[in-house]
């Protein structure tokens, strides 16, 4: 498979990350007692930094949020990427490399502390970077004839 069908596919699985954490917002399950008295402490846990008054909620809050941001804005970028593989992917293998080893390193981190939903989505994604970026370019001599 070409590589930036790769980079494609991976632009998607990383889409279908952050949907699927946006989605899954407030990121606790409620539905328990235990659930609902650890959520109150949250609230209830406040701490001053730097002059802003904030609950450990907020912090669970916006890191959640956060990451939705960086999941979307990473599909978007990929899919981008993708179309500079296309034309030349040897401009496109060192923005790869980033992409792959950040893939590499948050696999390892869902595999840690979440669940198979996110685990096979990144793992997915990452296979495609690392796969499209062990692809060979074409020379600019083919690139040219082609």
């Amino acid at each position: 498979m070409q590589s930036f069908k790769l980079i494609r596919i991976a632009a998607v699985f990383t889409g279908l990350l952050a949907i699927g954490h946006t989605l899954g917002a407030p990121w606790i399950p409620a539905n328990s007692g235990m659930a609902a008295v650890i959520e109150q402490s949250m609230h209830a846990a406040h701490f001053n930094v730097m002059g802003s008054e904030r609950s450990l909620w907020d912090f669970y809050v916006g890191f959640g949020a956060s990451l939705s941001v960086y999941l979307a804005t990473n599909a978007v970028v990929l899919w981008q990427l993708a179309a500079i593989a296309k034309a030349d992917l040897g401009r496109a293998r060192p923005m790869l490399f980033s992409f792959a080893l950040s893939s590499i390193v948050a696999s390892i981190v869902l595999f840690r502390f979440f669940f198979a939903a996110p685990i096979v989505l990144s793992l997915l994604a990452t296979l495609c970077v690392v796969l499209a970026l062990a692809r060979r370019p074409r020379s600019a001599s083919a690139t040219v004839t082609q």
